[in-house]
């Protein structure tokens, strides 16, 4: 995902159960962002990240399609799209 902050890739680590998402990112160097607030209806899924040590959360909302996910986020009125693939 691109921000006005720059970059951001991550492992993710991510589970549905009951239409309830969970996991978090994993941005290195200690940073790990959990997933709050997830949702998972189908192939659609719903969640915020609160970015370690500042106000901003985003709000995630995406589509998964086989090992893909594309969607977006949005924080602080500016919104941009995200992706990630399932790895090995």
């Amino acid at each position: 995902m691109s921000s006005p902050f720059g970059a951001l890739t991550a492992t993710v680590i991510m589970a549905a159960e009951s239409g309830t998402l969970t996991g978090s990112f994993d941005l290195g160097d200690g940073r790990i962002w959990p997933i709050e607030g997830g949702v998972a209806d189908g192939d659609e899924i719903s969640f915020r990240l609160d970015r370690d040590g500042s106000p901003m959360v985003y709000a995630m909302s995406a589509t998964v399609e086989g090992d893909s996910v594309n969607g977006s986020a949005s924080a602080m009125g500016t919104e941009v799209p995200w992706t990630m693939t399932r790895g090995s």
